[in-house]
C-alpha cells in the first residue's frame, strides 16, 4: 500500500492507462476499398505491368477519383500488392483452376522447363481442358521448382504437384513438350514415366519447336557472313542511342520507314525471318549510313558491316532466307493457335514440301517415296530457283559465285525436305484422319471423304458409340447440299460443326446442334506447347519474336480467372 503511493509508482500507472490494446491496431477496412486494392493488382498482373507501376497508379487514382471512398481510403503500393498477388490472389485462382480440373472429364498438360535470371532451374506447366461451356482452355497451373533436372526428378516434381491438388493420373489426357530427349525421348525420358502412370495418353511433340529446328539445320547450308551481319547491324545500333537518332535521319533522306533493326533471338531460330525482312527494308538507309559511318569514324566495325551489304552474294542470300523461310514462318503461327488446327497440318505441311521440293527437284506426287539425295530427280543447277529477288541479284555476280550460290540454295531446300520428313510422319493414319474433319474439304463436292472411324485408334477415350455419332454426321454432310451452299468455307471449323449444321432437317424435324464432331473438334488436347514455352523461355523485351501471338503475354498472369469472378468474392 505504501509503495501504491510512491510518486514513481503514480507515474508509471498513468502511463500504463494510456497504452492500447493491440486489438486496437487491426483496422477494419470497407470491403469497396479491399476490392479495389484486389482489382487494381489484378490488372497490373493481367497485362503483365511492372508491379512498381502501383506506387503511381494508385497516386494518380487518388488524385482524379477521391470523390469514391474505396479509392480515397486505399493504399496499395508495390509491396503490398506483391503481397496480395503471391499470398491472396493467386491462391484463390489456383484453388478454382483446380476445382475447374476436377469438374472436367480431363485435362491435358503441357511442360517445358527453363532457367530463371538468378539461375535458378524451374518446370513450367499450364493445363488445357474444356469449361463449363465446352470450350478449349489453357491456363497456367504452376511453376515448379526443379532440384534434380533429370527425368526422374521432373517427374517426382510434377506428380507431387497433382497429388497436392488432388488430381489424379486418370484425369491427364495429353500431353505436349518440345521433342528433346528429356522431355520425349524413347527410353528414360519425362515422357516414358508419364505413360506408366497414364496409358492412354495423347502426346504431341510441339510442331513449332520442329519448323524452328527445321530451319536451323537447312540454314547451316546458307553463307555464314549473311547471319553475322544480322547480328553485326543490330549490335551495333543497340546501345548506342546516338546511332540510332543519326540512322533516323538516313531514314528519312531515302524514303524508307523508320523501323528498328530486329534482333534474332538464340531460342527461336524463325525470329530471322522477321529479322532478314526488316533488313531488306532498310537496305538502302543501311548502305547509305555505313557509308557516312566508314568514312567519317574509321570504325572496323562499320567497314565489316559495309564490306557485306555491298556483297551482291550476301544479299541474295538474304532475299532468299526471306523467300524460303516465309512458309516456314506461316506454320509456326498456324500452330500458335489456340482453335484447333491439327487438321490443317497434314496438307499444309505436303504444301510446303512440294513448293521446297520444285526449287531444285522435278516435280513429285507421292511424298512417301521421295529421296532428296537421287541425283537424276535434281534439275540442273542454273535452273535451281532462289525466289524472284534473289534470282536478279544473280544477274550482277560472277559465274562461279552464281554457281556457288545456286548449290547453296540447293542445299537448303535438300535439307529442309529431310528434316521435315524425318520430323513429321505424314502417314500417320490419325493425322491422315484428321484431314476429313476439314469442312473445306467436306464441303468440296469432289472431295472423297468416307470416313472418320480411324480417329478411334489415336484418341482411345472416343467411345465406340461415340465414333459412330461422328461417322453418321459426317456422311450426313455429303448429301446435304443447304449445307454446301451456306458459305461456311471461310469460317473456323469448329464454328461449322457447332452452328452450320444446326438447321438442318432430320427426317422432317429440325436437328439438334450436333455433338459427336464438335466434341471431336472441340478437344481438350493439346494443339502445341507455344504456350507454356511463352511463359518459361527467358527472352528479353528486345528478343521477343515479333510473330508470337500477342495474347500469348496475358498468360503470364496468374489471375486469368480472377477479374471475372471478382463480383463472387464475399469480403
Amino acid at each position: 500500500m505504501g509503495h501504491r503511493n510512491t510518486s514513481l509508482h503514480v507515474q508509471r500507472a498513468k502511463t500504463g492507462q494510456q497504452n492500447q490494446l493491440l486489438s486496437s491496431f487491426a483496422v477494419t477496412r470497407d470491403s469497396t476499398t479491399v476490392k479495389a486494392e484486389l482489382n487494381v493488382v489484378a490488372l497490373i498482373a493481367r497485362k503483365n505491368i511492372s508491379l512498381n507501376f502501383l506506387d503511381s497508379l494508385v497516386a494518380t487514382l487518388h488524385g482524379i477519383a477521391d470523390d469514391s471512398k474505396g479509392i480515397r481510403e486505399m493504399t496499395c503500393n508495390r509491396t503490398k500488392g506483391t503481397y496480395l498477388l503471391t499470398e491472396c490472389l493467386s491462391q484463390y485462382a489456383h484453388e478454382k483452376l483446380v476445382q475447374d480440373l476436377k469438374l472436367s472429364k480431363g485435362f491435358s498438360i503441357l511442360c517445358d522447363k527453363a532457367t530463371d535470371i538468378t539461375m535458378n532451374k524451374v518446370f513450367c506447366v499450364n493445363v488445357r481442358f474444356l469449361n463449363a461451356n465446352s470450350e478449349p482452355t489453357t491456363r497456367f497451373y504452376s511453376l515448379i521448382p526443379v532440384e534434380e533436372g533429370h527425368a526422374t526428378g521432373l517427374f517426382a516434381s510434377l506428380e507431387g504437384t497433382l497429388k497436392k491438388d488432388e488430381l489424379p493420373w486418370d484425369k491427364v489426357v495429353g500431353y505436349a513438350s518440345d521433342g528433346e530427349n528429356l522431355m520425349q525421348g524413347a527410353n528414360n525420358s519425362l515422357l516414358t514415366r508419364i505413360k506408366e502412370a497414364a496409358p492412354n495418353l495423347f502426346v504431341l511433340k510441339c510442331y513449332c519447336h520442329t519448323f524452328h529446328l527445321v530451319a536451323e539445320h537447312a540454314s547451316k547450308a546458307l553463307s555464314k557472313t549473311a547471319d553475322q551481319l544480322i547480328h553485326d547491324i543490330y549490335n551495333y545500333f543497340k546501345m548506342s542511342p546516338n546511332r540510332q537518332k543519326s540512322y533516323a535521319e538516313f531514314q528519312k533522306f531515302v524514303d524508307v520507314d523508320t523501323h528498328r533493326i530486329l534482333k534474332p533471338s538464340q531460342t527461336r531460330w524463325l525470329s530471322v525471318a522477321q529479322c532478314v525482312g526488316r533488313i531488306l527494308e532498310q537496305y538502302p538507309a543501311l548502305v547509305l549510313f555505313f557509308i557516312a559511318e566508314a568514312s567519317d569514324k574509321s570504325s572496323l566495325q562499320a567497314e565489316r558491316i559495309l564490306k557485306a551489304l555491298n556483297s551482291t552474294y550476301v544479299k541474295a542470300t538474304l532475299e532468299f532466307c526471306d523467300y524460303v523461310l516465309g512458309d516456314l514462318t506461316g506454320l509456326n503461327l498456324i500452330f500458335q493457335s489456340n482453335g484447333f488446327q491439327l487438321h490443317r497440318l497434314v496438307t499444309e505441311v505436303e504444301r510446303v514440301v512440294k513448293i521446297l521440293c520444285q526449287n531444285f527437284r522435278k516435280p513429285i506426287q507421292n511424298l512417301t517415296d521421295i529421296n532428296v539425295d537421287d541425283e537424276s530427280q535434281w534439275l540442273p543447277l542454273n535452273k535451281v530457283y532462289p525466289g524472284i529477288l534473289a534470282e536478279e541479284s544473280m544477274k550482277l555476280m560472277l559465274p562461279h559465285e552464281r554457281e556457288s550460290f545456286q548449290s547453296r540454295c540447293r542445299d537448303w531446300c535438300r535439307e529442309a525436305v529431310r528434316q521435315i520428313l524425318q520430323r513429321i510422319d505424314l502417314s500417320d493414319p490419325v493425322l491422315k484422319a484428321l484431314k476429313d474433319v476439314n469442312h473445306v474439304k467436306i464441303l468440296d463436292a469432289s472431295a472423297d471423304v468416307k470416313s472418320g472411324s480411324v480417329l478411334a485408334r489415336g484418341f482411345p477415350r472416343i467411345s465406340s458409340s461415340k465414333v459412330q455419332t461422328i461417322d453418321r454426321q459426317w456422311r450426313s454432310v455429303l448429301i446435304d447440299d443447304n449445307v454446301k451452299k451456306g458459305g461456311w468455307e471461310s469460317k473456323p471449323i469448329v464454328e461449322f460443326w457447332q452452328d452450320g449444321l444446326s438447321n438442318r432437317t432430320f427426317y422432317g424435324k429440325k436437328a439438334p446442334t450436333p455433338k459427336g464432331v464438335k466434341g471431336f473438334v472441340i478437344r481438350d488436347e493439346p494443339q502445341s506447347d507455344s504456350e507454356v514455352s511463352d511463359i518459361s523461355v527467358d527472352d528479353s523485351e528486345e528478343e521477343y519474336y515479333p510473330s508470337q501471338d500477342d495474347s500469348a503475354m496475358l498468360r503470364q498472369d496468374l489471375m486469368l480467372d480472377y477479374l471475372s469472378l471478382s463480383s463472387q468474392l464475399d469480403f
